[in-house]
């Protein structure tokens, strides 16, 4: 589509530089115009010419006035065009126009400059037919049909005269047919069969090219606001997300990288990148941060309006990271730790672990919990959402295991608060652990690692482990641990011991046989066979394994069938554990009566003696 039909060169813009036309011109034409554009460039043309296309140059002329000297200068008439779109360049365009007599070149370069300075000119079909405004409109016409690189050279011509090119919807345009061309290349691909790129691969996948993202390289080299344009045409025509998701990682990799951010891993401390940009020029620093916030809020903003899944979770914690360590605005974090909320389940401990901006030397902790705290919490909105359907039960017993390594691998830090440790203990319903074993490991190292914090506090935390859902190891690993107290042990083997009953007398009462006799007003224990004094003879039968047995028997003379010994053998080796817990106890208490009693010695020795030297 580039044809060269004689168009008059753009010359390097110089102070206040005269330009005239070429001589042959000049000897036909009388140069009584003067043209001065931004008070930068002054050009010396013909009045007939350029009023013969110029609505607005007819105007001037017809209303300047010419100078009081009487020399052929003084004949000249002087316009002043300020603020004209496009600059110097794009008037002499239009002046070559003039002078060419409609001849001049429309390239997809600078047909968005022409169409600026015709608009500026008035430069329309009552002036003159087949003007330039025309001309362009005609040009911009077949956008569809351009190729690849006309399309993005006729993008990049938009950026000096971007407000008229939007007026006119050249940007529009130029947008759309640039995304049907992406669009269309992607769905030969697909036809093609061409394998789609694993959900893992996304982030490495984000710096290098393939058959898919050829266009990542061009679209990136747009300003920001034309890159803008380019994906939300995009989402119109239909494109997959995960690509677009994919192209925008691309391009805050490389922009970000151009304004002197090094990309960080997702284990990169936020707080060292940021301690490294201030060791830069004050000036140039925040000049360049104020940009790379730019581009990062822009980036944020087009990732939240694709679908729920199109960027993984740990793409989205880099870029939290990232947000962080060039201190974007709180509003941005704020829409990262949503997006991340929503497939927090997920996410692994590696993510989680976000480091404090306060250094552990001067008193803050390791890893900041806050944000933890504020993206478990834009996983439940979502999860109890009436409109979520993506996240089910599984997810959020995955989340659940998460969070308790995650407590697990926090409780050691000695500038981490009790508090915020049970707020993340208990930020998640209870159905979200199907044991409570590793909460009850986090709280019991975090009492190791912080013996001198007080027995309220350490009580409210221990009180956040459901003892009912612990597994045997753990009650007996209770009953042997010196951090927990004797209430709390006790009330473990309590509650496991009810948990045992109930998990005997749960195949009995849920038995096929035995749901047809039971009788809604009598205590599931009593069935109708049964005559009050076989039941209250069995209730005088003390002990676990006689209860087990007991149950066991009522069970086999109701059913027709034998009963699986393995049910007897599990509920013996229950007591078996139980007993053996309440031993440990009972030695535990009287361990501690020991002590107490000595203490007790010891303190009315010490009185006495006291009174003794007095």
């Amino acid at each position: 589509m580039q044809r060269t039909i004689g168009a008059i060169p753009t010359r390097s813009p110089q102070s206040m530089a005269r330009q005239r036309l070429p001589a042959a011109r000049s000897r036909v034409l009388d140069n009584d115009l003067e043209v001065e554009i931004d008070e930068e460039h002054i050009f010396v043309l013909s009045k007939r010419q350029m009023a013969k296309y110029s609505g607005r140059a007819r105007h001037l002329i017809a209303t300047s006035s010419t100078g009081a000297a009487g020399s052929r200068k003084s004949k000249r008439q002087r316009l002043v065009l300020r603020d004209f779109p496009g600059g110097a360049p794009a008037f002499e365009m239009a002046a070559s126009f003039c002078y060419s007599g409609g001849q001049l070149e429309i390239a997809p370069s600078n047909v968005a400059v022409l169409r600026a300075a015709a608009d500026e000119l008035v430069m329309t079909e009552d002036i003159s037919a087949g003007n330039l405004v025309s001309r362009t409109e005609e040009a911009l016409g077949g956008v569809d049909s351009w190729q690849w690189q006309d399309l993005v050279a006729a993008l990049k011509g938009c950026d000096s005269v971007l407000h008229i090119a939007e007026n006119h919807r050249i940007v529009q345009r130029l947008a759309f047919a640039t995304a049907g061309k992406i669009s269309s290349s992607i769905e030969l691909l697909h036809t093609a069969g061409e394998s789609p790129m694993s959900p893992d691969q996304e982030l490495r996948a984000s710096t290098s090219l393939s058959p898919r993202t050829w266009w990542f390289t061009d679209v990136c080299g747009l300003s920001m606001y034309l890159m803008e344009r380019v994906v939300r045409a995009l989402f119109t025509v239909n494109v997959e997300h995960r690509y677009i998701s994919r192209f925008l990682l691309y391009y805050l990799k490389t922009s970000l990288a151009s304004l002197g951010y090094s990309w960080v891993s997702s284990r990169h401390s936020a707080s060292s990148a940021t301690g490294e940009s201030e060791g830069k020029d004050g000036g140039s620093r925040e000049d360049g941060q104020q940009l790379q916030c730019e581009v990062m809020e822009t980036i944020v903003s087009l990732l939240g309006h694709l679908e729920p899944g199109s960027t993984t979770c740990r793409s989205l914690f880099v870029i939290y990271r990232m947000a962080v360590g060039i201190e974007s605005s709180k509003l941005c974090r704020s829409q990262i730790e949503r997006m991340i909320g929503l497939q927090l389940h997920n996410a692994t401990l590696d993510n989680l672990l976000l480091p404090s901006s306060t250094s552990p030397r001067s008193g803050g902790p390791v890893y900041d919990a806050d944000p933890v705290l504020r993206l478990l919490w834009y996983f439940l909105k979502s999860y109890v959402s009436e409109n979520s359907c993506s996240i089910g039960e599984e997810a959020l017993i995955k989340l659940g295991t998460l969070v308790d390594m995650y407590l697990s691998e926090v409780a050691p830090d000695p500038h981490l608060h009790p508090q915020k440790l049970l707020r993340l203990a208990k930020v998640l319903p209870p159905w979200s652990r199907v044991t409570d074993d590793r909460l009850y490991r986090a709280v019991d190292i975090y009492l190791e690692a912080h013996p001198f914090i007080r027995n309220a506090e350490a009580l409210s935390l221990c009180n956040a482990v459901n003892y009912q859902k612990l597994s045997p190891k753990a009650c007996a690993h209770i009953a042997q641990n010196p951090r927990f107290p004797a209430p709390v042990a006790v009330r473990t083997l309590l509650a496991q011991k009810e948990l045992r009953k109930q998990t005997v007398s749960s195949p009995v009462n849920n038995s096929p046989s035995q749901a047809k006799n039971i009788d809604p007003g009598k205590s599931p224990g009593k069935s109708p066979g049964k005559s009050p004094q076989k039941i209250d003879h069995h209730q005088e039968r003390g002990g676990e394994e006689e209860e087990a047995s007991r149950l066991l028997d009522a069970e086999q003379q109701q059913q027709a069938g034998p009963i699986d010994p393995s049910v007897y053998r599990r509920a013996l080796m229950q007591n078996e554990e139980l007993r053996w817990g309440l031993r440990a106890m009972q030695t535990k208490v009287t361990n501690l009566e020991k002590m107490c009693k000595s203490m007790r010695c010891e303190v009315v020795e010490s009185v006495r003696m006291k009174g003794m030297i007095c």
